[in-house]
């Protein structure tokens, strides 16, 4: 059945069953954040009684041992409902014009939704402590998108038991930057150039990511041995 033409309908031309099959799993994939945003939507009630309750149940605990299980319901439902935030916020119309942004925040959100990614490749994800709140002005969700763009080339380069670390810094000249590094020391974004290096050309997802930063008035700079990117945007 694979490699069988279909009859065309009329107007379209004859396809492969593979190739229907590809292209209705492209149109799920396209609908599937409307179906992820009301299940966010539905979820989150549910998770507000039962932490609700649980906060509720702790006060009346006749022993340590209940106290300490229902303070583990309460840690989880509050880490869920925090990765339903992220979610929210990666999945949210963005209005017209930018806003002001943390780059923090972006890193929060961005290690929440790749937290698989990071368990798939037995690669540990760190955020390089900061003292600072960088701003920018840009939307939360293409930053983000950005951001996992570069993570997951980052991951594919990385060896069974290494660490990624994700950080933002100051770049001088009013610009501020997310920089992502498989280097084991704190590294240099100067390092990184605007030019692909040649072992990045045939990564697909690398214009999209170029083109969503241009957009707030920003770079891609990339640097390879150990692989180094920095979304390079201006301050506010």
């Amino acid at each position: 059945m694979s490699s069988e033409q279909l009859q065309p309908d009329a107007g379209h031309p004859a396809e492969s069953w593979d190739d229907v099959r590809s292209r209705a799993y492209r149109t799920r994939l396209l609908r599937a954040g409307d179906l992820v945003a009301n299940l966010v939507h539905d979820l989150r009630n549910p998770l507000s009684v039962i932490q609700g309750y649980a906060q509720l149940l702790r006060r009346s605990a006749p022993d340590d041992r209940d106290r300490s299980d229902l303070e583990r319901i309460l840690e989880e439902t509050e880490r869920m409902s925090g990765l339903l935030e992220c979610v929210t916020e990666y999945l949210r119309s963005e209005p017209h014009e930018p806003v002001e942004v943390s780059l923090e925040r972006v890193i929060e959100v961005t290690l929440a939704l790749s937290h698989h990614f990071g368990q798939a490749h037995r690669v540990g994800l760190t955020v390089h402590p900061t003292s600072s709140v960088r701003m920018v002005r840009a939307q939360v969700g293409p930053l983000v998108q950005a951001l996992m763009v570069v993570l997951q080339l980052a991951l594919e380069r990385s060896a069974a038991d290494e660490f990624i670390s994700l950080a933002s810094a100051e770049l001088g000249s009013g610009r501020v930057g997310l920089v992502v590094t498989n280097s084991p020391v704190d590294d240099d974004p100067a390092r990184a150039g605007e030019a692909l290096p040649s072992s990045w050309a045939g990564s697909p997802d690398l214009p999209l990511c170029r083109q969503l930063l241009a957009g707030y008035g920003g770079v891609l700079r990339m640097a390879d041995q150990p692989p180094l990117f920095v979304l390079d945007l201006p301050g506010c």
